[in-house]
């Protein structure tokens, strides 16, 4: 199972910076604090994007594969299905063939009857 993904947030530090001070010296510490605070706020960050990354192309890959075995399964039911397809469009043929000759049947046993029905009455 890969890896949960991570939230990309920055982290809860750089939320909670206090109000710039008022001399140069200590607007240039606080300045260098707050890029060091924003530099580790950004490695973490890009690491975590690059483990989310790493997981979602995993997470990928391993869809590819099962679409491409649903493909293959799919290609072989479709083979099938047309093999089996010709097989009934040949049933189908004959049973049409099958009520004819039945009908043609009937019809010469109905003619036959009733020829001898009238040749009955007439003799």
């Amino acid at each position: 199972s890969p890896p949960p993904l991570l939230p990309l947030q920055p982290s809860s530090s750089s939320n909670s910076l206090p109000p710039p001070p008022s001399s140069s010296s200590n607007i240039l510490e606080h300045h260098a604090s707050l890029q060091t605070s924003l530099l580790s706020s950004l490695t973490s960050m890009s690491s975590q994007l690059k483990t989310n990354s790493q997981a979602f192309s995993d997470s990928l890959e391993k869809d590819k594969e099962v679409m491409l075995a649903a493909q293959d399964k799919l290609d072989a039911n479709l083979t099938t299905m047309k093999k089996e397809g010709g097989r009934l469009g040949g049933y189908g043929k004959k049973g049409k063939g099958m009520v004819w000759i039945t009908v043609g049947l009937v019809g010469a046993v109905a003619a036959m009857w009733v020829g001898m029905f009238l040749l009955i009455k007439v003799t």
